[in-house]
This record gives structure tokens, sequence and C-alpha cells, in this order.
């Protein structure tokens, strides 16, 4: 294998901080893509006592899928973008994506689809937006755009 095909095409940065059961799902929806050449780099801010044990028990579990990384105990944490750079810092994918811990991508194609995008684009791209459809607690669909339309607005303003 020569080193460039050691290299994950993407790097998924995920940052987490006190909330173990959403990492989880979250992380299971990247497990379940169909597009498996990534390197996933979970980003632990500082989490506390029991949710530092919860998540402890998620890298036993996941130690052979992830690259775990555990920034040491504040009162307010890091900060998300602390922690994103902390993973884009060790990351070795040709490319950098992300993924919240409150969000799980429901569609197993969905990296597969970003993959045959990039395929058929014959160019290096510099971003890759997608759009969302974004769920309430209580399952119910949120109304309206949920940011990528937003974002368009702006840049065409």
């Amino acid at each position: 294998m020569t080193p460039l095909a050691q290299t994950p095409f993407l790097s998924l940065v995920v940052p987490t901080r006190n909330r173990p059961q959403l990492f989880r799902r979250a992380i299971l929806s990247i497990l379940n893509q169909t597009f498996t050449n990534i390197e996933i780099i979970a980003v632990v801010d500082g989490a506390t006592n029991d949710d530092l044990l919860e998540y402890q028990k998620l890298e036993k579990k996941f130690r052979t899928a992830l690259t775990f990384i555990f920034l040491p105990h504040r009162e307010n944490g890091h900060g998300p973008s602390f922690a994103r750079n902390t993973g884009i810092n060790v990351s070795k994918g040709l490319y950098i994506g992300f993924l919240d811990d409150d969000d799980e991508w429901t569609c197993n194609e969905h990296l597969a689809r970003f993959y045959k995008s990039y395929e058929k684009s014959n160019a290096k791209l510099d971003i890759y937006f997608s759009n969302q459809r974004a769920l309430k607690t209580n399952g119910d669909e949120v109304n309206g755009p949920v940011w990528i339309e937003d974002v368009i607005k702006k840049q065409i303003a």
C-alpha cells in the first residue's frame, strides 16, 4: 500500500461534552455509513465525573473505530471551536468533516453521496455543504429554513 492509500479520504471530527448518550447516537450514524474511507476523531471536551465514565466506556467499545481525545476538565469546557481545532490538528484525512454530538445522519448513503459529488467535480473542493432535516426532541420536524437556506440568502445579499 502506498502512503496515499493509507490516508483516509475524510476525517470526521465529533466534539462532545457531557452528552454521552447523544454522542453514541451520532457515532453510530457515522459507523452505519456505506462509505468507509474515513477516520473518526472524538474530542471529549472536559467531561465531568459520571459522563467521563460513560465516555471511557464508549472509548473501550469503539476503540478500533475511533480516536478519542480527552481534553482536561474546565468548568465551562474549552468550547466547540477549540474541540474542533484539536480534532483537526490530529486528523490525517484529505478532507475534514464535522458532526456535532447532538446530530446524526439518518441516511446511510450521506457520505457516499458526498464522495460521488467529489468524483464528479473533477476539481479540488474547498467546501461542501449539504442540507439537513431538523427534528425537535419530540420528533416533530422544524419548519422553515434550518441553516443552509439562510447561508444562501446571506451570500446573495
